[in-house]
């Protein structure tokens, strides 16, 4: 974490190693062994800029690299770039904060999307807010769903990634001992 006058950065730096082996019969394993190795490396700068009073900008990238090698699914790797940017505003003594916000999401096996999207919340009393967001998302399938085979189970290389368009909005209550939300979403 770093401070330089109006901006805030955070950066991070991550590596994970995973070794897996699943065996369906422990006295029998030549029946179905499946070892698998799952490595995953990132790099990621956040920061965000206050730029008035009542407003501030966030902005952050990541890379990242996934990697697999398993009996069962086969050896693949993915890279991962993702940027965003944020403008938050506060308005109404902090009362009332809007925050609409853009991303940019490359994977080096499904290509580039751009995602949107909108978060509000007003404050109706100290302990009361009411809350709202509106979104673009979309997930890619994992190596599983693309790769496993088994006597039950085809994977499918060709799945595409799933897109979605949700919001939600809700009142939430909050104070020293009880937090309670009721929300809609969609």
């Amino acid at each position: 974490k770093k401070k330089k006058k109006k901006t805030k950065i955070l950066s991070s730096f991550s590596f994970r190693n995973n070794t897996d082996e699943y065996t369906l019969f422990r006295d029998a394993p030549e029946i179905f062994r499946n070892n698998h190795r799952t490595s995953v490396f990132a790099i990621q700068l956040n920061a965000s800029t206050l730029l008035s009073k009542t407003s501030a900008l966030g902005y952050g990238i990541e890379l990242r690299s996934d990697q697999i090698t398993s009996d069962n699914l086969g050896n693949h790797d993915r890279g991962v770039l993702t940027a965003n940017l944020e403008y938050k505003l506060y308005l109404l003594d902090d009362k009332l904060k809007i925050i609409p916000g853009l991303s940019y999401n490359y994977y080096s096996d499904f290509g580039s999307q751009f995602l949107y999207g909108v978060d509000f919340s007003i404050d109706l009393s100290k302990k009361l807010s009411f809350f709202g967001n509106y979104g673009t998302t979309y997930r890619v399938p994992s190596y599983t769903e693309l790769y496993y085979e088994d006597r039950s189970n085809i994977g499918n290389n060709a799945l595409k990634q799933e897109q979605a368009v949700s919001y939600e909005s809700g009142i939430k209550y909050l104070s020293k001992k009880n937090y309670t939300q009721v929300s809609y979403f969609r």
